[in-house]
């Protein structure tokens, strides 16, 4: 007897929340860690956080092929037990080689977990619309980033960075045990050669992917150095850039999506990435506090909607069967926009200071307004 979607839909965001929760933490406990106990840089702190994504990348695109052989609820275990085992191993690492290793091997659970979950949800029989589903990961991993950061500097600050990372690590094994409740469809049949099939998901993720990597930009900036900007604004409350951002872009999805689903794509995304770019400039300029909220909430809600969007043009662009590897492809672009992103503005808050890094983060974002050039090929069937 299958188990009831919607049941399925809410069991299988509980379970992401557990998966990404390392994450979360890890973006709050390893400042207090590298910069706090073991003095390193700005530039290392950023280099160590940002790493993650160059392994995401490869696997979140390899885990798009591998989903289909495992299976998603196989998938999803093999991810978790990733997750898990990376966050537990800072426990030993003692430099910043090390903990480059543990934020890769990280990096490789997190590409599997969002590949198969992305798929996982998108094919579970539910009347949720498109990009609502396709924005769901992502607001799981905002919300989770909204307040694991905080709690993880928290909790660190008062006990030990290690020990929390290591305490979090136990979250992905409980996401996967969930995982045994949820319905589990089989992934859609590959039609033609493994060649061509490749070829075909690469080809309709590529350029929605390029321009989603922009916005890899702003999400590295207000993550990796959302703190550092408020103490350097002389903020009362050092978190509030991050927990704003986490609060306004779920708040956006869970509340906004479903009014504006059925305008044009491409139209969207350019609007949001102009208030994205904008939001990242007032950061930059302004030292008010109610200012720098403000333009805290224009990234976010510039984040909220630019994913799902783009998402909806490469889903709608693919037929059934490479939707999914599709849909991982292009998702792998923003790790690499935050990859990329967290390591040159790591570098610029070195050289000049952390508001810098922030100007650089809208220049590169406003070039995201080019979406409204892509085109949607109007392949998807239901």
């Amino acid at each position: 007897m299958k188990k009831a979607p919607e049941k399925s839909h809410y069991l299988l965001i509980i379970t992401v929340i557990l998966c990404y929760s390392v994450v979360g933490v890890s973006f709050g406990a390893l400042p207090v860690i590298l910069i706090n106990e073991e003095r390193f840089s700005h530039l290392t702190l950023g280099v160590v956080i940002g790493s993650y994504a160059f392994t995401a990348i490869p696997s979140r695109i390899v885990g798009g092929f591998l989903m289909n052989k495992f299976g998603y609820r196989n998938f999803l275990i093999i991810a978790a037990f990733i997750l898990s085992a990376s966050t537990s191993l800072v426990l030993l690492a003692s430099s910043p080689a090390h903990f480059l290793l543990t934020r890769l091997c990280l990096g490789i659970g997190v590409g599997f977990m969002m590949s198969v979950t992305t798929a996982w949800i998108v094919d579970l029989p539910t009347n949720t619309g498109l990009a609502s589903k396709l924005g769901s990961i992502g607001t799981l991993n905002y919300l989770v980033l909204a307040f694991g950061a905080p709690l993880g500097a928290y909790v660190s600050n008062i006990y030990d960075g290690r020990q929390t990372l290591f305490l979090s690590s136990i979250l992905p094994l409980l996401g996967a045990i969930i995982s045994f409740k949820i319905h589990n469809p089989k992934p859609k049949k590959r039609r033609g050669t493994r060649k061509a099939f490749i070829m075909e998901a690469f080809k309709i993720s590529f350029l929605p992917g390029v321009v989603l990597m922009t916005s890899g930009f702003g999400y590295a900036s207000i993550v990796s150095f959302g703190v550092d900007v408020a103490k350097y604004k002389n903020l009362a409350w050092p978190g509030a850039v991050v927990f704003t951002f986490g609060f306004v872009m779920v708040s956006s999805r869970i509340f906004i999506t479903k009014y504006i689903e059925r305008y044009k794509e491409s139209a969207i995304c350019s609007l949001f990435f102009m208030l994205e770019a904008l939001g990242l400039g007032i950061i930059s300029y302004f030292k008010n506090f109610l200012l720098i909220i403000l333009g805290t909430s224009l990234v976010a809600l510039g984040m909220a909607f630019i994913y799902p969007f783009l998402g909806k043009i490469v889903a709608y662009s693919a037929s059934n069967d490479v939707r999914g590897t599709a849909l991982a492809i292009f998702g792998s672009f923003i790790n690499l926009g935050i990859g990329i992103g967290s390591i040159l503005l790591g570098g610029i808050a070195s050289i000049s200071n952390v508001a810098a890094s922030f100007g650089f983060a809208a220049f590169i974002t406003s070039f995201g307004a080019l979406a409204y050039f892509l085109k949607t090929s109007n392949k998807h069937t239901s």
